[in-house]
């Protein structure tokens, strides 16, 4: 086997790629890119931007495949398109924003993290960055829609591989949005569904089941699950929840939602998890990373723990399917 520095450098020098694309979102290239091929000089016009390095950023966004470039003119690439256009549904460009502007300060502080064990967001001086988050709407709203387009994907084929169709009702858990409830009600409109979260999400989900007229079907459910009995359902759900606390809340989690499952129910965990070996999920592992330089609990989880939660709180038949290359959910059934 004849080694070479290529992917040390690659990974390496990683962060100047996500800068790249980092910035392309900022600027709203891909959403502008979506009316017509440009060219360079063109782009510089419309973003309002400098000519002297626009080539090495296009043809850097060529290079990663995120642009195509023909006879001159820029047009943005399948993914992008797809992902990286403002007014999609699957639109996760604020996620890619947030961690231009948010995490990669966090990120510099990982020696810290690993010397203290301290959290190096606001909560290390006692602030709490989801905390003030909710109280700023159009923040939140952000926040939120981010959120949603992350979890197009693991929402899109969690309506595919689960068995509906036997169940009468079901309840989103954290619905944020409500992009799951929503899903599953274009394929299973004869469910009853509902969302329960905080109440300022209220108008957001509102807003976004009225949009996929809707309204008449989902219900939304004010309330905190840390701090209240969550709503009855035969069949409740943790979407990228559980990760935001430490091992024992996860676990107590997992049983407070089994007494709001109804017998013969389920519950469905799903969230980026770690591989049980622990050697596999990279972004897995760089989320949990990332968790723990936010918050003081949270981290990531395998699939195997989640598995063990769910059957001492007393979750039947418990199993595991993969959703996307690093999501999965767990299914657990009450009897």
């Amino acid at each position: 086997m004849t080694l070479s520095s290529d992917r040390i450098l690659s990974v390496g020098v990683s962060f100047w790629a996500a800068r790249v694309l980092q910035v392309a979102v900022e600027l709203d290239l891909f959403t502008t890119l979506e009316q017509a091929p440009l060219t360079a000089q063109q782009i510089c016009k419309n973003l309002s931007l400098h000519p002297r390095a626009i080539e090495d950023f296009l043809d850097a966004l060529v290079a990663t495949k995120f642009l195509e470039r023909h006879e001159g003119l820029y047009r943005n690439g399948p993914e992008a398109a797809m992902y990286l256009v403002k007014g999609k549904p699957t639109y996760i460009g604020g996620v890619i924003e947030l961690a231009g502007k948010r995490g990669y300060a966090l990120w510099q502080n990982l020696p810290a993290l690993l010397k203290t064990g301290e959290p190096q967001s606001e909560m290390k001086d006692g602030g709490d960055f989801y905390r003030e988050l909710y109280q700023h709407p159009e923040h939140l709203k952000a926040f939120i829609k981010g959120m949603s387009g992350l979890s197009h994907e693991p929402i899109k084929a969690l309506v595919e591989k689960f068995n509906w169709g036997q169940y009468r009702s079901f309840c989103d858990l954290g619905t944020a949005q409500g992009a799951l409830p929503v899903a599953v009600m274009k394929a299973h409109p004869n469910l009853k569904a509902s969302g329960f979260d905080l109440p300022p999400v209220a108008p957001i989900f509102e807003e976004y089941v009225a949009h996929n007229k809707l309204s008449d079907a989902i219900k939304f459910i004010p309330g905190n699950f840390l701090t209240e009995a969550v709503p009855q359902a035969d069949v409740l759900v943790y979407g990228n929840i559980l990760h935001g606390w430490n091992a024992e809340k996860k676990a107590w989690l997992v049983k407070h939602a089994y007494d709001g499952v109804n017998p013969g129910g389920a519950l469905i965990i799903y969230e980026t998890m770690i591989d049980d070996a622990r050697q596999a999920n990279v972004l897995g592992l760089l989320m949990s990373l990332n968790l723990r330089l936010e918050t003081r609990e949270g981290h990531d989880y395998t699939g195997q723990e989640c598995k063990e939660w769910m059957a001492a709180a007393g979750f039947k038949n418990v199993t595991q399917q993969p959703l996307t290359a690093s999501v999965s959910m767990i299914c657990g059934y009450k009897a």
